[in-house]
């Protein structure tokens, strides 16, 4: 009934007794799994797996219909959600600044402490109108991103004061993401996005455990970045 997804990562064993990790790239879920169990998935053998290690395998998209078109499956869950999500809401990204605290090596942009000007303030909020009055749209939802969108945090108060208006006028509903790299996130500035600026997601960036962030993602005068970020989460 069943066979292994296509879509899913598959760790070397972890601990003494051999079970490996496996992540679904469908669902964005994970197990430990019995190196066992997987061989007898490989070798055809589910029956032999207990019923509930089977279901929560195939509610995690690790196991799926072996008669399955998989590719087929995912291009058509992202049409449909790219329709769905066209139809009804209006997306837009906007980087308040180009400045940022990090000097991770791998990174591509050039951080200069430019931020969005009132003239280019004024144009996103007419081309975001125009979108709204040429569409058919519930929802106006905007993606804060960098560099490090908290660095222009005032651009951002003064954008969204607009855009809140702008989307109300339409009879639209509000609300925003960020994508940050943590530093700047404390809880009194994650209060003012959540209770002010109607931010109701925010993305954090971290490259794996401390050690290992530390070497990627550090101050652009040196120095981790690991543990700031972990206790303005906590603190949140």
């Amino acid at each position: 009934m069943y066979k292994l997804s296509h879509y899913v990562v598959v760790t070397e064993p972890v601990g003494e007794q051999g079970k490996k990790i496996v992540y679904s790239t469908r669902s964005g879920k994970d197990l430990i799994v019995p190196e066992i169990t997987l061989n007898y998935i490989k070798e055809g053998k589910i029956d032999i797996i207990p019923n509930q290690i089977i279901q929560k395998l195939v509610d995690s998209q690790i196991l799926v219909d072996s008669y399955a078109n998989e590719l087929a499956e995912i291009i058509s869950e992202n049409e449909s959600a790219i329709d769905s999500e066209n139809n009804n809401m209006l997306y837009e990204v906007i980087q308040p600044s180009a400045m940022c605290q990090l000097g991770c090596y791998y990174c591509g942009q050039k951080h200069t402490k430019d931020y969005i000007s009132p003239d280019i303030e004024e144009k996103i909020i007419a081309r975001i109108r125009t979108k709204i009055e040429q569409g058919n749209y519930k929802q106006l939802f905007i993606a804060w991103f960098g560099a490090e969108p908290l660095m222009g945090l005032r651009q951002m108060r003064e954008l969204t004061r607009k855009l809140q208006a702008l989307a109300d006028n339409h009879n639209l509903t509000y609300a925003a993401k960020v994508v940050s790299n943590g530093l700047s996130l404390k809880k009194e500035i994650f209060e003012e996005l959540v209770n002010e600026l109607g931010v109701n997601h925010i993305e954090i960036t971290i490259d794996g455990t401390k050690k290992h962030h530390d070497s990627h993602r550090y101050l652009k005068e040196g120095g981790g970045t690991f543990d700031i970020i972990l206790q303005n989460v906590l603190a949140i």
